[in-house]
């Protein structure tokens, strides 16, 4: 179960990377991205629960 958890874990900081890039790290963790990260993890419980 928790390995579960971590797979979505970075599954969703890969998805980050690769929607936004790595060009301004500082920038990474802003608002937006955390949103977007709580929608693709609700995302991805409702998928497998």
């Amino acid at each position: 179960m928790e390995f579960i958890i971590e797979l979505i874990g970075a599954i969703i900081i890969a998805i980050r990377d690769i929607v936004y890039g790595n060009k301004n790290p500082d920038e990474r963790i802003t608002v937006k991205n955390t949103i977007l990260g709580f929608l693709v993890t609700i995302l991805f419980f409702s998928l497998f629960f």
